[in-house]
Order: structure tokens, then C-alpha cells, then sequence
């Protein structure tokens, strides 16, 4: 069996001529597919979430990082499979992340091994550093296509002046920290109604990237998970039956329905997404980065990119 072994700057090369629209489907999908197991659904049609499994990530400490295993199995596809309607494959994979200590200016180092669906071997090692941020990407950008914004604000790891009037002003607010209290002070009007607040970056529930006066207001919390948001996510544990006036959780994949459009929940919806806060949550699970890495693979081997090991094993 051959390993195939791809580097940092090899991922770069591929995702600067990978377009859009693959990355998105990747992510689509496994969504689509978690939230139907969680449904039972299990029709022919529909069977390929029953190939779905993502434990919860195992944590384990060091003096300088927190290392996080996440090991998952999902339904993937070749790019353009989806649309054409054939049968899709299934991937197994473990991403491994590090996550510095407060002040390291080592980022996240991250590598995802994908195994041989028909030997159990390992199949590929790929650097994950900028597949992390891309998945984190593409749900972002998934959920806030309902309806689709148009203004972003980026908040930057320096203090502003302006934050308050920023806040108060922006369509999609995006807060990618593992701080421990609230990025902003909300109000009755702060964020505007309308507001988009996307928040990736707490994943612990000491956690806290924005106040409970905000999880509460809200008029729709989505999620990437209900299990993994309640256990992981501080601001929805604090909230606890309290999360969107007592509305709760919505999963990204319910949005989607079946070919990627806004599925019943957001139909139900009415005006909602368009006159009132909408937040997303996300604490990342597993099989994300087996979708994105699958994507890379699969370019990878299109175009002879990487480093092969004959007969590793």
C-alpha cells in the first residue's frame, strides 16, 4: 500500500486553483447527511448518512498546546458526483489539531490521515493547517446564504475604537477567538436587526464570544451540531433552554433540505432571516475536515501532487 503524503505549500497550490463550488458541496453534503441520520432517515435515497460516525473529539494536554483527535467516518463524493446523482463513497479519516497557549505564534498545526476504505491501511497525510480555516469557511458561508448577506465585517485581534459603532452597524458580525468573556456588549439594537453573527472560534464551555443577553434575543440560533454545541459551546450551555427566547437549536443541515436549497426550516421561517439576529455556532466536527480533505485528495491524485511512499505497508 502507498502513502501519499502532501505538505503545507502542496495544499496552498491546490486550493489557490480549487474552485468555489467543490469545497461548498463537501460541506453541503456531510451537513445534509449528519443532520438525517440524526433523523433515522435511511431510504435508499438517503442512505449514505447511515455511514456516518463522529465520536466526540478526544482532548489531550501538554504544557504548551491542547491536542485534539477527531476521528470520523462520512459519505463523500468525487467533484460534480452529487449533482450527477451517483452513489457516493464513503471516507474514513483523523484530523489531529494543536492549539497553542494564549500568546504562541505558532497558529494551529494540523494534520488529517485518511485511511483505505477497503484495507483499513493508511492512505494519504495531509496538512490540515489551511483546510481547518477553509471548512470553517465554507459553513460560514453556507448558512449565510439564507438570505445571502451583503456587507461582511472582519474583526481583527487589535482593539477598536469604533467596535461599538461597528457592531451596531454590520450585517455579519464574525468572531474567531477562544476568549473567555463577551468580544461585544449587545443591546436591544446591537447587533442591528438583520445582523448575522457568526461565531467559530470558542469551542469550550468556560468559553464566551458573545453575552446571554444576544444568545437570548436572537430569534434563530443555527448549528453545525446540537450534541457537540451543547456540551462544547459556553454561551448555549449558559443558555440553556433559554437560547433563542426558547426557540433552541437549529442544525445547518436542516437549512439545506436536499439539493442544497433552504430546506423547512427556513421556509417555516418567514421574515425571520431577513428581520431578525440569526446566529451560527460552530465547535467544528469531524466529519468537516473528512469532507475537505477528501476534495484535496482527490485533486491531489488528479494532478500527480505530493509525495508518494511505495509499499509503505
Amino acid at each position: 500500500m502507498s502513502l501519499r503524503i502532501l505538505t503545507g505549500s502542496q495544499v496552498d497550490g491546490i486550493l489557490t486553483k480549487l474552485p468555489l463550488h467543490p469545497a461548498l458541496e463537501s460541506q453541503a453534503n456531510v451537513f445534509r447527511a449528519f443532520t438525517r441520520q440524526a433523523k433515522g432517515v435511511t431510504n435508499d435515497q438517503q442512505g449514505a448518512a447511515a455511514s456516518i460516525q463522529t465520536p466526540h473529539r478526544l482532548t489531550v494536554n501538554s504544557d504548551d498546546f491542547s491536542m485534539l483527535f477527531m476521528p470520523s467516518r462520512a459519505p463523500t463524493a468525487t467533484t460534480g458526483q452529487i449533482d450527477q446523482g451517483e452513489k457516493e463513497q464513503t471516507t474514513t479519516a483523523c484530523k489531529i489539531v494543536s492549539v497553542p497557549s494564549a500568546g504562541s505564534a505558532e497558529g494551529l498545526p494540523a494534520s488529517t490521515i485518511i485511511m483505505d476504505e477497503e484495507s483499513g491501511k493508511v492512505k494519504a497525510l495531509i496538512n490540515a493547517r489551511k483546510l481547518t480555516a477553509l471548512r470553517n469557511a465554507c459553513a460560514s458561508a453556507i448558512e449565510s446564504q439564507f438570505p445571502a448577506a451583503k456587507v461582511a465585517l472582519a474583526m481583527h485581534s487589535s482593539p477598536s475604537d469604533e467596535l461599538s459603532q461597528l457592531v451596531s452597524t454590520a450585517d455579519v458580525i464574525v468572531t474567531a477567538t477562544s476568549s473567555l468573556t463577551p468580544l461585544f456588549d449587545s443591546s436591544p439594537t446591537c447587533p442591528k436587526p438583520g445582523a448575522r453573527v457568526i461565531m467559530i472560534g470558542s469551542y469550550k464551555p468556560e468559553m464566551h464570544e458573545i453575552d446571554q443577553a444576544l444568545m437570548k434575543r436572537a430569534a434563530k440560533v443555527v448549528v453545525d451540531s446540537r450534541k457537540a454545541c451543547q456540551r462544547e459551546a459556553g454561551e448555549i450551555i449558559d443558555a440553556g433552554k433559554q437560547v433563542a427566547g426558547g426557540a433552541g437549536l437549529v442544525e445547518l443541515g436542516e437549512l439545506l433540505g436536499d439539493t442544497g436549497l433552504p430546506g423547512e426550516a427556513v421556509k417555516d421561517s418567514g421574515d425571520t432571516f431577513e428581520k431578525e439576529v440569526v446566529i451560527f455556532k460552530s465547535v467544528g466536527i469531524g466529519i468537516q475536515d473528512v469532507a475537505i480533505s477528501k476534495v484535496v485528495l482527490e485533486q491531489a491524485e488528479i494532478n500527480s501532487i505530493g509525495t508518494v511512499i511505495e509499499d509503505y505497508d
